[in-house]
């Protein structure tokens, strides 16, 4: 479906960051490990949309922005080996790189809104004349919203090389729409984890903090992040960093009157971790209307289906454009028949008029 198509898509920006960040391409982790996932999953989406010419016209831009992310992410891999000497050209790609993700989650928006208006139009007509259409089975799909983003497991051991890498770093950190962080374990004399220190994070932070990047690194997350404490938030990163897990949790905020969700995902990393935030809210919001909508319609249907049943009556709706009936279940038990004995079209249901 959607999600899983643009899932991948986000795994693939993830893995190409960590590699420029890494200095260094895994044949296992890179972006070009998950290709054959989404282009089924692509190909899966042009036959689920084939009835809608909308929805086809985008999956096509699709196609035409997924070959150019390949182009984008190809070249990145041409510069990691000599990243330092072409910062210029690697910031040029970068750019190029946000354009066609801010493009394809463009296109994952209307495509989504496009599924929300198509559900409000068949609820409509569902209600003008829930007495004579037929009994339909209207299935929405649960969009999974769940993005997976690897920012990294590995930095280098050698600390010297990250503070001298850190100018390089902070201008590929800027580029991502993440708040990428790392935090170092706090412990006390019995070696129990009573904190965490956060070493770096980068600009994004600021749209969701009233605290400048300065009056964050180097102090304590109880101190910036006291939420943490409250939310369950730090008994996470504790179990995580104490058995070497990689976590991944939805939590929401609340900043300047609004509630904010973000989907985390924690890695350990040497006596810390490092987080990687993805604010998700109008996914959540989205999830969870549709999920409400469905729920509504899930009790129409069975007050309609016990109603046919109690009055001891079917319906029943003729498409005389493609030649096909659609019948409630009670409309075959009427006719003595179980519940889609036999195909449904008129020459079938024609025996059994007198």
């Amino acid at each position: 479906g959607i999600s899983n198509l643009f899932s991948n898509y986000t795994l693939m920006e993830s893995a190409e960051m960590k590699a420029l960040m890494l200095n260094q391409i895994s044949d296992t982790q890179s972006w070009k490990s998950y290709i054959v996932q989404s282009e089924v999953s692509l190909k899966n989406l042009y036959r689920l949309t084939s009835d809608n010419l909308i929805q086809q016209d985008r999956v096509t831009k699709i196609q035409i922005l997924k070959d150019d992310l390949y182009e984008v992410l190809t070249s990145l891999d041409k510069k990691i080996p000599l990243r330092t000497k072409n910062l210029d050209s690697v910031r040029v790609e970068l750019v190029r790189l946000n354009v066609v993700m801010d493009e394809l989650k463009s296109l994952k928006g209307q495509m989504i809104l496009e599924s929300e208006s198509l559900y409000h139009q068949r609820e409509a007509a569902y209600r003008s004349k829930i007495m004579i259409t037929p009994f339909t089975s209207l299935l929405l799909v649960l969009f999974s919203l769940t993005v997976f983003v690897i920012a990294f497991k590995k930095i280098n051991s050698d600390r010297d090389r990250i503070k001298n890498s850190e100018g390089f770093l902070q201008n590929i950190l800027g580029t991502t729409n993440n708040v990428i962080s790392y935090f170092e374990a706090v412990r006390n004399e019995n070696n129990k984890i009573i904190d965490f220190i956060v070493s770096y994070t980068n600009d994004q932070v600021t749209k969701y903090t009233d605290n400048a990047l300065g009056n964050l690194s180097g102090h304590r997350i109880s101190e910036v992040y006291p939420v943490l404490f409250r939310n369950g938030v730090f008994e996470i990163l504790v179990d995580c960093a104490e058995h070497n897990k990689t976590v991944k949790f939805d939590r929401s905020y609340e900043y300047n009157g609004d509630t904010i969700w973000f989907s985390t995902t924690v890695e350990k990393l040497w006596d810390g971790l490092s987080l990687t935030s993805r604010n998700n809210t109008l996914e959540k919001l989205a999830a969870d209307k549709l999920k409400e909508l469905n729920e509504r319609l899930q009790v129409q249907n069975a007050v309609l289906i016990d109603a046919e049943a109690i009055a001891k009556m079917g319906n029943y709706r003729w498409n005389l454009d493609r030649d096909s009936v659609e019948v409630s279940d009670n409309y075959y038990r009427l006719l003595d028949c179980d519940p889609d004995e036999f195909p449904s079209c008129w020459d079938n249901f024609r025996p059994f008029v007198h």
